[in-house]
């Protein structure tokens, strides 16, 4: 699980690939479509929340908090 702008998410859901892990990756809103789709091509899971990375750093934060495989 990571938030990230674009690139570390997409670093993430390469090596979880490569792992056969699974992969969420938090985005804000207004990401490239370009990114979105590189990221589904890794087969991340990608939630697209908050304008601003800090937003989506902080539902990141929550998910993690909550899940247990995180």
């Amino acid at each position: 699980m990571i938030a990230s702008g674009g690139n570390a998410g997409l670093a993430a859901a390469c090596a979880a690939r490569i792992l056969e892990v699974k992969c969420t990756v938090y985005l804000p809103k207004g990401v490239a479509e370009g990114t979105l789709a590189l990221l589904k091509q890794e087969r991340a899971e990608v939630v697209v929340i908050g304008r601003f990375y800090a937003e989506a750093s902080e539902a990141a934060q929550r998910a993690a908090a909550t899940d247990v495989n995180a």
